[in-house]
């Protein structure tokens, strides 16, 4: 059993101290509980049975190693003997933690299944989050507080625990995902879903992971749709069940399904609310919508609704085709984009972007550990202005997109500040089907700004509630003069923008 401890261990027969202890100041061995010992037993070795601790003062490896001496005054433990894999090192702490035998300790049961999926929750984080204090607290001490605290009957209480762990650390982008939220987040990254047919997002305070389920955007011909869902419009419950508090993976669980399934919405429109009994049906999302608007200023469009895995191959087809009309101003408009695949994000940067511009620099605790650079070449003509539209929603891999058009000077932004997220997840299957979302890295712009928590100020503030983020709703107003006449400013100046970002309180 392996504790990290104050207490020093001498080897029979060594000169000094065995290679695995850490030395500490010389005073009695204290009384170890056996939830502490065994948390670390099971975290920190790679052992797949139980080992139990005895009555009497000793540790039970494959064998029991009794004590033969104990010493108070000095503080040292002889052994009669230690099991060749301590001394091969194969519980992993030399040189990091000392061995404490256990005196004294009550004895021990096994460790359930539900105890050894929190234990591999913990170890997931240790191994891969950015913030190694751990928003300042010992990671070790949470882990055996909980441990001890919680009750671990069954696989709900599992996930209540690791909730409650990983909410020490006062990040609403690592979380617990259940099963079904990790699989519907997998086909939402991919396209595929089986839904409503509606995009959502949460309308709240920036940095919080729960709020009102607004509906950003309906998928044409769908279920949603066909029932006069529109965007703006807020989903109150999903079949009975309150959307207040509940995070965006969890709506989207509710909302996705098997197809031909059906589902009841409440939801509150401009006219008051409704319920409304809809069903599933299979629905392929497509992320990227474009059409030469034509008109005096030959302006195209570009809507990049979300980075799924579909997105850069979409993009890339779309910009080809329009450089084919030769084009006066480019508009790409990322409101209501909440992101997705980050990869995605650099992948359309790249395609804007001559070779060899720095699109983003990923950084970890020990400062920038990666610069991602444009590859191949612009696929549109640089001397083409290039518009993009952003508002509060415009969030992580689309500000990505945004601070590497406005710190490169190849566009300007137009609309609201941006959301504010700048850090990314990764994500952990665990054994059981659910998974781990862990932020591993921050971001910062090309620059070096950090954005998270503060956003993007566009260069040219414009109101866009009025302005359609569908290709022929834009078009048509554009080709009526009726864009706003900020928008219409910002387009005329073209690229050539100059980096702002006025820094809010955090």
């Amino acid at each position: 059993y392996i504790l990290s401890c104050d207490t020093e261990v001498s080897m029979p027969g060594s000169p000094g101290m065995h290679p695995c202890v850490v030395p500490g100041p010389a005073s009695p061995i204290p009384r170890c509980t056996y939830a502490h010992a065994q948390a670390l037993w099971w975290v920190r070795s790679r052992f797949q049975k139980h080992v139990a601790c005895a009555r009497k003062p000793g540790i039970l490896l494959d064998h029991c190693q009794t004590i033969s001496k104990r010493d108070k005054s000095s503080g040292q433990i002889l052994l009669s003997s230690v099991h060749r894999a301590l001394q091969r090192g194969m519980l992993g702490i030399a040189g990091l933690a000392s061995v404490i035998l256990l005196s004294g300790a009550s004895p021990a049961h096994a460790v359930n299944k539900n105890q050894l999926l929190y234990l591999e929750a913990w170890k997931a984080v240790d191994r891969a989050y950015v913030d190694k204090t751990f928003n300042g607290q010992n990671w070790y001490k949470i882990r055996e507080s909980l441990l001890q605290s919680e009750s671990f009957g069954d696989r709900e209480q599992a996930y209540a625990a690791i909730r409650k762990l990983l909410g020490t650390l006062g990040d609403p982008f690592t979380r617990h995902l259940g099963p079904d939220q990790y699989e519907a987040l997998k086909r939402a990254s991919s396209g595929q879903l089986s839904g409503i047919g509606v995009e959502v997002g949460l309308r709240s305070d920036p940095g919080s992971a729960t709020g009102r389920a607004e509906v950003l955007s309906v998928v044409p011909g769908g279920p949603a749709d066909r029932a006069g869902v529109a965007a703006g419009d807020t989903i109150m419950s999903i079949d009975g069940r309150e959307t207040g508090g509940l995070s965006l993976y969890s709506i989207g669980a509710l909302l996705q399904g098997e197809t031909g399934s059906g589902v009841e919405a409440e939801v509150q429109t401009s006219r008051g609310r409704r319920v409304l009994s809809l069903q599933r049906e299979r629905l392929v999302v497509t992320p990227v919508q474009y059409q030469a608007c034509g008109g005096e200023r030959g302006v195209a469009y570009l809507r990049i609704a979300a980075f799924n895995q579909q997105t850069g191959k979409q993009s890339g087809e779309a910009l080809t085709k329009l450089a084919a009309g030769s084009p006066s101003l480019l508009v790409m408009d990322l409101r209501n984009n909440g992101g997705g695949v980050f990869a995605q994000g650099v992948a359309v940067a790249q395609q804007l972007l001559a070779e060899g511009t720095e699109v983003v620099l990923i950084a970890d605790s020990e400062g920038v550990r990666e610069r991602y650079e444009a590859e191949g070449g612009a696929m549109l003509d640089e001397k083409v202005p290039l518009i993009v539209l952003v508002n509060s929603r415009t969030a992580s891999a689309a500000e990505v997109l945004a601070g590497a058009v406005q710190d490169s000077g190849r566009g300007r932004l137009a609309g609201a500040r941006t959301f504010g997220k700048g850090v990314v997840q990764t994500l952990t299957p665990l054994s059981d089907g659910s998974a781990l979302a862990v932020t591993v890295a921050r971001y910062q712009t090309p620059a070096g700004r950090d954005i998270n928590r503060v956003g993007i100020a566009p260069d040219v503030e414009a109101d866009l509630d009025g302005v359609p983020d569908n290709a022929a709703g834009f078009c048509a107003l554009a080709r009526a003069g009726k864009l706003p006449g900020a928008l219409l400013d910002g387009m005329s100046r073209g690229g050539g923008a100059t980096p702002a970002l006025a820094q809010l309180p955090r």
